[in-house]
């Protein structure tokens, strides 16, 4: 389908850049991306995915990774506020020498207020502000958690999207000792994790998604980028799904740790 000729209740949808509202309330011209959705009640967020086939020279044969992400929105009250929860998995499924353990899950809750101010200029322009949480739920010395405030700026142009991510770490205090489970987990994760991201998202003719993702640190020379190609199957009801990955922050495990992997698999959003 072409994010131009989607479908609403009632009246036909007008194309992605336009400023109507659908016939439940909220603004059709974001709903063809899950990220910017702003549908009432529970939605979609950020990608779900399942990549039972991965491949890292860091995680090597038995130890080859299943990797898979789900993730969901709240609209609170009918209201602009939303909770968002996202959790990303690293099994290793294929281990069996080691009872197929979970190498590592990160949880990721967030509150966040959206606007949408339809400028004239710019009508299809949104804005997100929100205060987010992400750890990995461990005892020390693996234990990794971060705070952060954000803003976020994005822009859905006919079959492109654009998504800017800014954040401020909130500060904790330093350990006292290598026991201190209330001190700081990770003081140098912005060393490597940056201050803001980058997603563009691109339909490729009336099936395809390829979408890229570009976050660093420019004063450390850290970073990370993926790229995603997507793909309906023959009824719709998922995506095929290629990532290539590569730099620092797959995982918060790994955030001082650069990866690289090549993920084969599904996607039931994007």
């Amino acid at each position: 389908m072409d994010l131009a000729e989607r479908d609403t209740p009632g009246d036909a949808a007008p194309a992605l850049g336009d400023s109507g509202e659908g016939a439940y309330g909220f603004n059709v011209r974001s709903e063809e991306w899950s990220l910017i959705s702003s549908a009432r009640g529970l939605s979609l967020h950020k990608p779900i995915y399942v990549f039972p086939a991965t491949y890292s020279p860091s995680y090597k044969g038995t130890e080859t990774e299943f990797v898979f992400q789900f993730s969901a929105k709240h609209r609170l009250l009918g209201t602009s506020l939303y909770f968002g929860y996202t959790q990303k998995s690293f099994w290793q499924l294929y281990n069996e020498d080691d009872s197929r353990p979970f190498r590592e899950t990160n949880f990721n809750p967030e509150l966040f207020y959206r606007w949408e101010p339809q400028w004239e200029q710019l009508p299809e322009l949104g804005i997100d502000a929100g205060i987010e949480h992400e750890s990995n739920g461990r005892d020390l010395p693996l234990s990794r958690s971060w705070n952060r405030i954000y803003g976020a700026l994005f822009l859905p142009r006919g079959k492109s999207l654009y998504y800017l991510k800014g954040w401020w770490r909130i500060p904790e205090r330093a350990r006292r000792d290598p026991e201190d489970a209330g001190g700081d987990d990770n003081p140098d994760i912005q060393d490597y994790l940056g201050y803001g991201e980058l997603h563009y998202a691109r339909q490729i003719g009336e099936q395809q998604q390829l979408t890229v993702m570009l976050r660093g640190n420019p004063a450390t020379g850290h970073g990370a980028a993926s790229v995603t190609w997507t793909r309906p199957n023959s009824s719709q009801t998922f995506f095929y799904a290629i990532r290539l990955w590569h730099g620092y922050g797959e995982s918060l495990i790994d955030y001082d740790r650069v990866v690289t992997r090549l993920s084969v698999g599904v996607m039931l959003a994007r």
